[in-house]
């Protein structure tokens, strides 16, 4: 009688830890992991949905020139696409003087509520962030939360300083 009451609540121990292991104060709600966006501050390009399977940030953008370091003044736009199934879309237009950056727009396309929302709140604070620094070596860290939108634009900024280098080289 012992061991079964000791068996019954090694179950009851084991169910428990299980229902609670989905419990996260992160997951997402179902149906929008695509693109889920990480809230921490380092630029993991992976996580996990609320099924247990881990999604990743997959990038397409041009191959980038080679960055000089030197940079022509200019307006320079990249389009690329990131998220689960690169299924977002970002365009980046920077317009660089002296290898400043003096205007930034960025136009973000996604199918999932959770990514158009962090998306939106990338966009209204990326202008506050970048105007006004110098582009050479730029990388920022997470911006309102959006991870995979902040990687895509470093990403975006790879490509601009390449054509940007280039532009600079053909002067």
């Amino acid at each position: 009688m012992v061991k079964k009451e000791l068996a019954l609540a090694s179950i009851g121990v084991v169910a428990a830890g299980v229902l609670l292991a989905g419990c996260s104060a992160k997951a997402p709600a179902a149906g929008d992991n695509a693109d889920t966006q990480s809230e921490s501050s380092s630029n993991s390009s992976s996580s996990s949905n609320n099924s247990g399977e881990n999604v990743s940030n997959e990038m397409r953008f041009p191959t980038a020139s080679e960055d000089t370091g030197v940079y022509a003044d200019g307006t320079y736009s990249v389009t690329g696409n990131y998220g689960e199934h690169a299924a977002s879309t970002m365009e980046v237009s920077l317009t660089l003087g002296d290898g400043t950056i003096n205007d930034v727009t960025v136009t973000p396309t996604n199918t999932s509520a959770i990514s158009q929302r962090y998306s939106k709140a990338f966009v209204k604070q990326i202008e506050d962030v970048i105007v006004g620094k110098e582009l050479k070596d730029l990388k920022l860290d997470t911006v309102a939360g959006a991870s995979w939108t902040t990687e895509a634009f470093n990403t975006a900024l790879v490509n601009i300083r390449g054509d940007a280098s280039a532009a600079a080289v053909a002067q």
